[in-house]
């Protein structure tokens, strides 16, 4: 597989610089490294990785408490440290919970992006924004369906504050007034000893 890998690349090349020329040819590969290795914007990330114990506060509407859970979630890099994949498990409602998530930095486009599933849903929540100079605040906006509502794109925002030893994350629903931000659910990871 290698071999045929190696020669389909080496074919490729040879036409295309017979095509535009060599020196533009290394040029434009040259944007494709840039644009695929990871930087000062991924060392920000690694303050994610390792084991965590989750509590999560989900609102039930005003005068309600909250639905509070818990559980455990494991953050390591993929793809050689281009995106962190977060794997999370415990409860929801009462009922088993789990998810998967890629995040990353885009060099390219020059934001975190991040794309989210778990198993009480068959479709994906994903969201682009930004980290701020010092590495420890995440600001990311997204879209969703909503299952309650019939509401398709549905805008949220999530935050991430961070720190070594503790993250917080929070879902704001941003979508029917944007000047009302209104706090759906908050979950904090404490690093597992």
């Amino acid at each position: 597989m290698k071999q045929y890998t190696k020669a389909l690349f080496t074919l490729l090349y040879i036409l295309g610089t017979s095509q535009i020329g060599y020196s533009q040819t290394d040029q434009i590969m040259q944007k494709y490294i840039d644009a695929g290795t990871p930087g000062p914007n991924h060392k920000k990330l690694n303050v994610f990785v390792g084991k965590w114990i989750t509590s999560s506060e989900e609102a039930q509407g005003e005068g309600k408490p909250p639905v509070i859970s818990k559980g455990s979630a494991e953050i390591k890099w993929v793809n050689e440290n281009r995106f962190l994949q977060f794997t999370t498990s415990g409860t929801q409602f009462g009922m088993p919970f789990v998810s998967v998530s890629l995040m990353g930095y885009n060099n390219l486009r020059k934001k975190i992006s991040s794309v989210w599933s778990d198993n009480s849903s068959t479709s994906f929540f994903i969201s682009e924004g930004t980290i701020d100079e010092q590495g420890d605040l995440i600001t990311l906006f997204g879209k969703t369906d909503d299952p309650a509502t019939g509401e398709f794109d549905k805008a949220w925002k999530v935050i991430w504050r961070l720190s070594p030893n503790r993250l917080v994350q929070e879902y704001h629903d941003i979508s029917n007034d944007k000047t009302k931000q209104t706090k759906m659910f908050e979950i904090v990871f404490e690093r597992a000893k």
